[in-house]
């Protein structure tokens, strides 16, 4: 009886096996697979999610809009105010008969709120409970607006997601942002990216500081000359946000799949690492994006993160701040603060404005909800917002 039971079970292990084996031979070789497992976008949770009612996800102060990329697509999106004063203004503005949207945007503009863009991780939608806890937290807490978005493919939004695409979607939350503030109050913003939103708020900054890097080299070198008016559009660079606040990231969507569980398999046999290598068409390879980055940076990771540990969020530290010390050596100069204890159990580590805290009990999407985590955000910000120019 037993010598059949493990027959059995030696099968079922096998199937199990060969099936799992399929299923990542697949992901590798069909593009289209791939990038359904990279960003689980066709997981529309939770159901149903009320993208135009906010409060039923228990949102206060919170209303729908919608976001155009520059290819035409239509995103889905929420902003909700900071908890207090300006959501009871809001409030009773629409109740003496004001239309939302023309209230919303007015305390937008007019308030000295910061304002976090928050790029969520893959699977999903932004209703999600864990990531609707945050809004609510940060609002409360922080005191902030936050606009969140859903890439291109996830929830209602249009499309269908790929690197270069979620790229043009950061592009156009943050000038969704700026239309309404005035590109002169960029310093307002702060990007806030989680796990999967972690590599694309990278590559969005990324490009951003180097189009103003470019632009100064070429003002440098004296090479800027008179532009025809049809190309006075592509000329135009935007303003850098404050700050960039990367929350459980990866180092390279790569090194993400060789930890997480879902990458069982290369953990057992690591010299298939070389599929990832051949095949992966979604890397976001943020250990190297992170080198051009020279607004302040706040990275934080939970010792206790499962998913993408805690490594891989000090491999990208380590590479940021490799790259300022060698341009700090040629010159130029990052802002930087003494770091003060918070009296909660972090460890905090600092060189010329990047910031790495570590949360001994924090895990991959609820890290914000560990002691320590806010006060250390509202230090960053007091230390930092507002520092975003170059010397």
């Amino acid at each position: 009886m037993a010598a059949g039971w493990l027959r059995t079970l030696a099968k079922l292990t096998a199937v199990v096996a060969v099936v799992y084996a399929g299923i990542v031979a697949a992901v590798m070789l069909s593009p289209a697979f791939q990038a359904v497992f990279v960003y689980l976008h066709v997981l529309r949770i939770p159901f149903p999610t009320h993208y135009t009612a906010p409060h039923l996800h228990g949102l206060h102060g919170a209303r729908p809009v919608t976001i155009t990329t520059q290819d035409g697509l239509t995103l889905g999106a929420w902003h909700i105010l900071p908890a207090g004063p300006l959501t009871l203004h809001a409030e009773m503005a629409m109740v003496r008969g004001e239309a939302q949207d023309e209230v919303f945007d007015r305390l937008l503009q007019t308030s000295q709120a910061k304002i976090i863009i928050y790029f969520h991780g893959n699977a999903g939608t932004r209703g999600v409970g864990h990531r609707v806890d945050f809004y609510r937290t940060v609002t409360s807490h922080l005191g902030a607006h936050v606009l969140t978005f859903d890439y291109r493919g996830f929830g209602e939004s249009e499309g269908t997601p790929t690197e270069d695409g979620l790229n043009l979607d950061a592009f156009a939350a943050y000038e969704w942002v700026l239309s309404r503030i005035g590109e002169e109050n960029s310093g307002r913003v702060l990007i806030w990216g989680h796990s999967l939103g972690s590599g694309v708020s990278s590559r969005f900054i990324s490009e951003l500081c180097l189009q103003h890097a470019k632009e100064e080299q070429r003002i440098k070198q004296h090479l800027v000359q008179a532009m025809p008016e049809t190309s006075d559009a592509l000329s135009h660079i935007l303003p850098l946000p404050s700050a960039l606040i990367l929350d459980a990231p990866f180092s390279t969507l790569r090194d993400g799949a060789l930890h997480h569980p879902a990458g069982t398999l290369f953990q057992i046999i690591p010299k298939l690492d070389w599929l990832l290598d051949r095949f992966l068409a979604h890397n976001f390879p943020s250990v190297e994006r992170i080198k051009t980055i020279d607004i302040p940076i706040l990275i934080v990771h939970g010792r206790q993160d499962k998913r993408l540990p805690i490594e891989l969020g000090e491999q990208l530290y380590n590479s940021a701040i490799d790259a300022r010390t060698e341009r700090a050596r040629l010159g130029q100069r990052f802002h930087t603060v003494p770091v003060t204890a918070n009296g909660f159990r972090t460890k905090v580590r600092e060189t010329h404005g990047v910031r790495f805290v570590e949360l001994p009990d924090g895990d991959h999407n609820t890290i914000w909800m560990q002691p320590g985590i806010l006060s250390s955000v509202q230090q960053f910000v007091q230390d930092f917002a507002g520092n975003v120019h170059r010397s």
